[in-house]
This record gives structure tokens, sequence and C-alpha cells, in this order.
């Protein structure tokens, strides 16, 4: 699912030939799989040869194998709007590369109070909105105390990034000071993620009750103030983005082209014919990735922060199925899957089974201690039989008088079909009956929270995360904050809460860890999740392209822009 939910890249070697024609895009959303809609958002691309250091003329086309539901970066529960986020708007801060601290972005620098309760920023003075008008520290301000107001409504999907935050002051035109009511160990991460937006053109979206920020259009031509304009952009349809002429950073392509696939084998084939140099499968793995490093194409794997889940509805007032509610029968689900299988069938190896909410690609915030549950149906069958849960003629197991049958949401932007009968299978020989219901995010999170929020009617779903380099967002999924929000199981546990509070405000690494590897024990004990699987960040990216390096959050981060700042056609 969503947040930040992330890897990688490719393409054929032929130099020159990603300087892209229309008729190139053209071609190519055929092969994508996009619909014949997608065809007058690639109109603008061009062709020719971009000079190094300058935005020349040619357009970047990235491939991926989902779609954009909003481009409403506060509306959004998935990854891709939020890496096109970063390219229209500005931050204050970014990642400039793997394994390297913040860097500035709209930002020009930042000091620190020594009590840690306020982080000053100085601004660039050169910024412009794409109507002309100048970028502000007012228009920061704006933008954190409109989501720190309305962090448990509208805004509940950033509510994480505003942890802590009482107020933002602009003392000067250049010049915004954040204040905390704490410190906050993530709070340059968190920023990492926050857009901002323009005052005069989102004022009136966050009057009265705020309802206005979630229902937001970003469409063609919005008012944006990053180093892209939107030119072009249908929901779950391609998007095209070309440089902004008055931007305070400056690319060395014309255009960076979002391509949306229906499958993977679209995807890939839209490398091979030109159409995209470089391919961004966020939770999926292609078959033919591997292949590709014979074709012209730089092909890297490391280990990744995205993982695939399976999530129980954990709200005690659930109306159905209640059975669910008991760490017992999640234990037992558990056994009956195998996670092995998963990686090897699902993600052909390139990846390892799951245990925890937070990857071992996190390092020291990984607790290494909590083991990956065993495939064992024989123990599975037990459980349920010390719980009275006996199976009737048809095989299926009688829970409180009603069958052991569940429906499944199922993300259709992962390789849910293999995942899936390989659950559906391995449960069903435990008497535990699955219907699969694919369906994009937007309807996932519908059904995960309905009705209006409450949890009262989903029962399990199988979904998908990606996260950053510090552990707070992963570890916000389980909190009571991110109810209607990014929580997917509608889990609230105070000791939880409490610790999450706790581990936010912590600034020594060891004392935090202990903390973080803490909350891990407690999500392991009741179980909200079952961890199936991590995915390797992978990325295959055309010998013709440089510029572009693969990190656990892939090549097309959501807290960078550094890569669309830095890739450029060898010369």
């Amino acid at each position: 699912m969503p947040t930040f939910h992330t890897p990688a890249g490719g393409s054929p070697a032929l130099a020159g030939r990603y300087a892209l024609s229309r008729r190139q895009l053209l071609r190519g959303a055929s092969a994508l799989g996009v619909s014949s809609l997608a065809a007058p958002l690639l109109a603008s691309c061009s062709s020719g040869p971009s000079a190094a250091g300058s935005s020349g003329n040619s357009t970047f086309g990235v491939a991926f194998t989902s779609g954009i539901d909003t481009l409403n970066p506060i509306a959004t529960i998935d990854v891709m709007p939020s890496k096109i986020a970063q390219l229209i708007f500005p931050y204050l801060v970014n990642q400039a590369a793997p394994k390297t601290p913040l860097v500035p972005d709209f930002a020009s620098k930042w000091t620190t109070s020594s009590d840690g309760l306020q982080i000053t920023f100085d601004t660039r003075p050169d910024g412009r909105w794409s109507d002309g008008k100048p970028i502000t520290a007012a228009d920061i301000a704006f933008t954190l105390n409109t989501l720190v107001k309305f962090q448990t409504g509208p805004a509940a999907n950033l509510a994480s990034y505003v942890d802590g935050i009482t107020q933002a002051v602009a003392s000067t035109p250049t010049t915004v000071t954040i204040h905390y009511a704490k410190p906050v160990a993530a709070a340059l991460v968190s920023l990492a993620s926050i857009p901002i937006l323009p005052e005069h053109v989102w004022s009136a979206a966050a009057k009265g009750s705020g309802a206005g920020l979630k229902t937001f259009q970003v469409s063609a031509g919005a008012v944006t103030g990053g180093p892209f304009l939107l030119s072009s952009y249908s929901q779950n349809q391609a998007a095209v983005l070309s440089v902004a002429p008055k931007a305070y950073a400056k690319p060395h392509v014309h255009e960076i082209g979002f391509l949306p696939s229906s499958s993977e084998s679209g995807a890939i084939g839209a490398l091979r014919n030109g159409t995209a140099a470089a391919l961004d499968a966020g939770a999926v793995v292609p078959q033919g990735l591997s292949s590709l490093a014979a074709s012209g194409f730089k092909v890297n794997y490391s280990p990744g922060l995205i993982w695939y889940e399976i999530a129980f509805n954990s709200n005690p007032a659930k109306r159905t199925h209640r059975e669910l509610l008991d760490p017992r029968v999640r234990m037992a689900l558990s056994l009956a899957t195998d996670r092995q299988r998963i990686v090897d069938v699902a993600l052909f190896g390139h990846g390892q089974p799951g245990s925890t909410i937070i990857p071992p690609g996190m390092g020291v915030w990984h607790n290494s201690s909590i083991p990956v549950d065993p495939f064992d149906l024989t123990q599975a069958g037990q459980i349920l039989d010390q719980l009275g849960y006996k199976k009737g003629s048809d095989g299926i197991r009688q829970a409180n008088g009603q069958p052991m049958s569940y429906p499944m949401p199922l993300a259709n932007d992962m390789p849910y079909q293999p995942i899936f009968d390989i659950i559906q299978s391995d449960w069903a020989k435990i008497g535990v009956a699955l219907q699969g219901q694919p369906m994009d995010g937007s309807a996932e999170y519908l059904a995960t929270t309905n009705p209006n929020g409450k949890y009262l009617d989903n029962d399990v779903s199988m979904w998908w995360w990606a996260g950053q380099l510090d552990p707070n967002f992963f570890l916000s999924l389980l909190t009571k904050a991110q109810l209607d929000g990014f929580s997917d199981t509608g889990y609230v546990n105070a000791q939880y809460d409490q610790l999450f509070a706790e581990q936010s405000t912590t600034l020594d690494t060891s004392k935090r860890a202990g903390i973080i590897h803490q909350m891990q024990e407690i999500a392991n004990r009741d179980r909200p999740y079952l961890v199936l699987c991590y995915v390797d960040a992978f990325s295959a990216v055309s010998n013709s392209w440089t510029g572009i390096s693969t990190s656990a959050t892939g090549d097309f981060s959501p807290t960078s822009k550094q890569w669309a700042l830095s890739v450029r056609r060898n010369s």
C-alpha cells in the first residue's frame, strides 16, 4: 500500500535513443498497457540531445507498474504520487544520495536550538511559484501550521511528519522557525516528506473543517514551485513533467514522463522498445529484470525498505469474524504462511522472509531477535483445534457459529496473484478459506477502513509498505494517530503509543533503538500484521544514462529529488 510504498529502473543501450519523440512515447503507451486516454498527456514530449548541465530537449521516461490515484500530497496514500510531488513542489530538506545526511533543498541552511525545541531555517531568496509569485517563509509556515491543525482530520496521512510541532513562525520572507513541544529525533527526516504548498492557492481549502485539503485537485498547470511543472496528467494515466523555467534548481533533462503499466511484462517491453529509460517497479520485481543485464542495462540489487503484509482488522468493535482479534488465531495463520515460497515465487528470490515491521535494511533499528515464523501446517492446525474451531463437512472450520471464510482485499500494485495463491492454498489445508478481491489503492483503503474510518467491516487484507531510512514512519502505522490515516489495521495499543512518543524524543541512538525493539516485540505479540517478506531494492537503468544511484529506498526515492536533477544521457 502505500506510504511509503519504492524501487527502481531500466532501458536499451543505444546511445541517443532516449531523447524521446512524441511518437516513441505514444507507441510506448500501448506497450505499457496505458489506455488511449493517456495519449494527450504525452503530447508535449520532444526529441533531441541534452547538453550536460542544461535542461536540453531530452525526456527521461520512467515506466512503473501501478497507477497514480491523486497528486494531492495531503490525500494520497500511495508512494508514486509522493515521488512526483518531490519534483513539482519545494521541500525544506532532501536526501542527496544513498546513506548521506540530509541536505538543503529550498532551505539554504538551518540551526537547531541547544534544547532541540526550535529549528530555524534560512531559505533561498530566488524561489518562484509557477504563477510568478515568490516562495516565502510564510508559505512554509502556512503549510506546517495547516498540517498541525488538521493532523487528526483531513491531514492525518501526514500526521507523523509533524509530530511534536506546535507552530511555525515566519519572521522574515526568508526565515522560518519551527517550534517543537519536545525534541524530535526524526525532525529533519520528517521535514523531507513535507511539500511546501503555496498559501495563496491552498488557503481556501484550509478553511473551516479543512475538508477541502483532501479533495483539492492537483492537475496539469497546477501552481507548483519545484524544478518541474506538471504539464499533463490524468488519474491513473501518464504524468509528464517539464522543466520549470524559473526553478531554483536546474535538471539536465527537458522532461520526465511517468508511464504506468498494467503489467510487469508491459513495463519491461517499454524498456526494450525504448519508450522508457528506467523502471520503477514499486512493490513488484518483474520476472524479466535479471535478463536485462545482457541487453544494455545496469542491474543492481540491495536490501530494501519495502515489505508485503497481511493486515488484520484489530478494532475490538469490529462486527464480524471476531475470532481474528485473537493473537493465537493470527499465530496459527502465520504458521500456515510459507514465506520462503513467497520470496522464491513472487520475488524470484530477490528478498527475504519477513518478521518485524522494521526491515533488516534499516540496520540498528531492526530487532533481529524476533525470528521469522516457521512454516508449520501441523502446529497451525493444532492451535485452531485447541481453540475449538472444528472443520465442517466442507473442510472449513467454524468459529463462533460462522465459517472461517474471509474476503481478502488485494493491492493490485504488488504481485498479489502468486502470493494469494500460495496463502489461499495453504490456509485451506488448515480449514480457512479466502476469497481474493483485487483492487486499486483507493478502493483498498476504503475497504480496510469502512465504514467512514471506523474499521468495522473489514477482516483481513493484503498490501505493502515502503519506508524511509528512519523507522518513524513504519512505527507510526500502528499508532492511534493514524486511524483513518495510514492505518490499515485499526490497531490501538496505549503502551505502544507511549513508546512511540518516547522514541520520537530520544536522541541517543542506542537508547532509541532499545525502545524501538520493544515496540517491535509488542507488534509481534499482538500481530496486527503478518509481515510476509522484505523486497530488495533494485535498479535496471539504461547504460545510455548516468546519474542515478541505488539505495535501500530505491532509485526514485520519495524523500529526494536528486535523481531527477542529476540524471543525464551519456555523452
